[in-house]
């Protein structure tokens, strides 16, 4: 059985589709995508979960570090 890795057109439309979520929803589909990208039955997940989850983490990610910053600047003012 071939799998189908995401098109351009896929990835775009789920950066779009995360970027618009607030800080608890992006958490919520981190536990989410993290529990689908697990293996069951010895098998693989999907690619698209995995680029979801992947996506999902660098936003989280990009989101911890602008608090951090806006904690700094508000420490100094």
């Amino acid at each position: 059985m071939t799998r189908e890795f995401p098109g351009e057109a896929e990835l775009k439309a789920m950066w779009r589709r995360l970027g618009r979520l607030n800080h608890s929803q992006l958490l919520d589909a981190f536990r989410r995508a993290q529990e689908e990208s697990r293996m069951r039955d010895g098998r693989m997940p999907r690619a698209e979960v995995m680029r979801e989850l992947v996506m999902i983490w660098h936003l989280a990610q990009a989101w911890e570090e602008m608090e951090e910053r806006e904690e700094r600047l508000e420490a100094v003012a």
